[in-house]
């Protein structure tokens, strides 16, 4: 399972554990296997007690079965897992890394399951709104639809012209859960005259289908306002190359991030921008308020005060998204290529 919001685990030091799990989801990960059925997911060396004390405290979330060998040496402690705890596992790995770090946060391969029934169920409306409900517990997070071939697939359905369907990819745009960088990557120009197709004309007398034609056009509004469609000549806006631009008010000059805080410029390094979001991400993960964020809060410092006045004041002109869809909207408007 993923981490809850409130339930990441805190190691003695946050930027020594990120290291250790990265460096371990790299070379074991549950992506090397000792003998059949069973990999290798940690290994720590006896005697570190940093590294001990941070398996340990991680530990403490997993909530799959493993168990703990020797190395022939006896100098390594080795954490196993088997066949059948091996995805979740490995998923849990990577997301403690991320929670850690501050990073974007993945899809559970139990949570990617909801998807694929989105994309085949009859009553796919409901899958979706599963997601919507994940989502907003903090189990799922924004932008967790980003697959490529996934998202083409979401579209591609519509094309069916299910009322059903719609109201659900409807769902997802409409909490964030599509990563608008890779759907409009992968929006054709088939996509934006089926949905002028479905919003324009008469009003169906068909209580069901004239719900088609309403979703159908909350849809389109959403691709109009952040520059996918062209709302003056109706086709995909072909300028446009991230969508997240023009969803908050980011600026970037070269390597700078341009930030407008109480009407005064400041430009940021794109690195140094980026690692203080990643620091507030983190603490607003495990439950940090950022309207009660000041100089007295432990983890603040100087090199984060301006990045938080400037996504603070995000967050204020749009009080229906949540600070971490902020945090996700503002890290891919600078960043559409990180992920």
């Amino acid at each position: 399972m993923p981490l809850t919001l409130h339930s990441i685990p805190t190691a003695p030091d946050d930027q020594k554990a990120a290291a250790f799990l990265s460096r371990q989801s790299e070379q074991y990960g549950g992506n090397l296997q000792l003998e059949p059925n069973v990999w290798a997911l940690l290994v720590v060396a006896h005697g570190d007690p940093e590294e001990t004390a941070i398996v340990r405290d991680i530990l403490a979330s997993a909530t799959f079965a493993h168990e703990v060998r020797e190395s022939e040496d006896g100098a390594l402690g080795v954490y196993c897992v088997d066949g059948a705890n091996r995805s979740a596992a490995s998923f849990w790995l990577d997301d403690t890394y991320r929670a850690h770090s501050g990073r974007i946060r993945g899809l559970a391969p139990s949570h990617a399951s909801l998807v694929d029934e989105i994309l085949k169920s009859p009553m796919p409306h409901r899958f979706a709104n599963n997601l919507v409900d994940l989502h907003a517990k903090g189990e799922v997070a924004a932008g967790a639809i980003r697959q490529p071939s996934t998202v083409r697939s979401l579209l591609d359905r519509l094309h069916l012209r299910e009322p059903l369907y719609i109201s659900a990819f409807l769902a997802l745009l409409d909490h964030h859960l599509f990563d608008l960088v890779v759907l409009n990557r992968k929006l054709e120009k088939e996509d934006v005259e089926l949905g002028n197709d479905l919003t324009r004309g008469s009003v169906s007398k068909d209580p069901f289908f004239q719900s088609r034609q309403t979703t159908a056009s909350q849809i389109r509004n959403h691709l109009v306002r952040c520059h996918m469609i062209n709302p003056i000549d109706q086709q995909k806006g072909a300028a446009t190359h991230n969508p997240y631009a023009y969803l908050t008010d980011v600026r970037l000059k070269g390597n700078e991030v341009i930030l407008r805080v109480d009407g005064i410029d400041q430009a940021i390094g794109t690195s140094e921008f980026l690692g203080a979001l990643r620091k507030i991400r983190k603490n607003v993960n495990r439950g940090a308020r950022l309207e009660e964020v000041d100089t007295h809060t432990p983890w603040m410092t100087d090199e984060i005060g301006y990045p938080l006045r400037f996504i603070r004041g995000q967050i204020s002109s749009n009080p229906a998204i949540s600070a971490l869809d902020m945090l996700y909207m503002i890290e891919r408007a600078v960043d559409p290529d990180g992920l």
